[in-house]
């Protein structure tokens, strides 16, 4: 009785294709349509067998295989011009991008220096004042 079991579920998952006409069918109905799935492969691989068709669709002959080896030869070939162009590029580009980068670095620093200059006027303006307020009292101090 378990070798049944076994050998039904075993039938189940051995048919995956016939999961495409339905699936959880019960055991009876899978059993049925994997014997349809045999029975049409089998007629499948007779017609094939007889008319010389491979089995994968694929052409397979000396020429197809030259063919494609000369279709990945230029293919790889352009990929390698394509690959050699922009090399040389790429070094320019890094050229011109470092020298941006110099040029934002020094308008940094003239930014920076002027930034101090006027930080150095307002504090001679700011000690100005103060020397100025000084005098007035000591002005003043003396007035009295």
């Amino acid at each position: 009785m378990t070798s049944q079991n076994n050998l039904g579920s075993m039938y189940k998952v051995a048919h995956t294709m016939v999961n495409k006409e339905g699936k959880q069918l019960s055991l009876l109905s899978a059993i049925s349509r994997g014997k349809r799935y045999d029975e049409r492969c089998y007629k499948t691989i007779e017609i094939h067998d007889k008319t010389g068709v491979p089995y994968t669709h694929q052409d397979k002959s000396e020429v197809k295989r030259i063919q494609r080896s000369i279709k990945r030869k230029e293919d790889s070939a352009s990929e390698n011009e394509k690959t050699a162009l922009p090399k040389t590029n790429n070094n320019e580009l890094l050229k011109l991008d470092i020298e941006e980068r110099k040029m934002i670095l020094r308008e940094r620093e003239i930014k920076i220096r002027a930034a101090e200059a006027e930080a150095r006027l307002i504090e001679a303006k700011a000690e100005a004042l103060e020397l100025e307020n000084q005098k007035k009292k000591y002005n003043t101090a003396k007035d009295k």
